[in-house]
């Protein structure tokens, strides 16, 4: 308090590297974010010229694998489409619950709350980051019904992803759901936003050919006692 500045003269390097990892942390978020609504374009162009799109996977998949094609395309569709309901899906629920919940009470700023919530949640990191400080606001600023009231509406979301995640993410997906889980959380990490589906569909079909690997040696594999 008497010299800040031989302070900050002392502490300088520890203050530019809390600074450099901040700055990488907003730009690492802003770049998610230009990621996610470029993604959403992308697939909003795509389906709406998926009769072609569906024919070039399909003779790519013939090429590929001419002895399974179908299965294949069956599998990394409904995999996608897990991963979309268990992880988006359950995301944009937990967003928009939790906005209704921020602007009834009247906290400020609500909808970018809850936009900061879906990115959150799609980013597999639990709400509760944003949730519990904003209830201690709420506590502090609002009577005491409004504010227990306020906490038990977030209670449930809270717990929301832990409910519907494991039932939407493995549906119709002929995998475990941790394997689906696990590639898009590797996905996620290594190739952004849409590494969720990328690293969910290779980790599906390499599980899919490890099980086929391991089902062809197990019948070619001699009984005891054969000549």
């Amino acid at each position: 308090s008497t010299n800040s500045a031989a302070l900050f003269q002392k502490f300088k390097p520890q203050l530019q590297s809390a600074g450099f990892n901040v700055v990488s942390l907003i730009a690492a978020a802003g770049f998610f974010i230009i990621q996610f609504f470029i993604a959403t374009i992308v697939a909003g162009v795509m389906l709406a010229h998926h009769e072609s799109g569906t024919g070039l996977a399909r003779q790519l998949a013939r090429k590929v694998v001419p002895e399974s094609s179908a299965r294949y395309l069956t599998l990394i569709e409904n995999t996608v489409r897990g991963v979309t309901n268990g992880v988006v899906g359950v995301a944009i629920i937990q967003a928009i619950l939790a906005g209704i919940g921020f602007a009834v009470i009247g906290v400020p700023a609500a909808a970018l709350w809850a936009f900061a919530c879906l990115l959150l949640a799609t980013l597999q990191i639990t709400i509760s980051i944003i949730v519990v400080p904003i209830a201690i606001y709420v506590f502090s600023n609002h009577e005491l019904l409004p504010a227990v009231l306020f906490v038990i509406w977030n209670i449930p979301i809270l717990t929301l992803d832990n409910i519907l995640k494991p039932l939407l993410m493995g549906m119709g997906v002929d995998a475990p759901m941790l394997v689906i889980f696990f590639g898009a959380i590797g996905g996620l990490i290594s190739f952004g936003f849409l590494g969720l589906f990328l690293g969910a569909v290779i980790l599906v079909i390499a599980y899919d050919l490890l099980i086929l690997w391991i089902g062809r040696d197990a019948l070619n594999e001699p009984v005891a006692g054969d000549s």
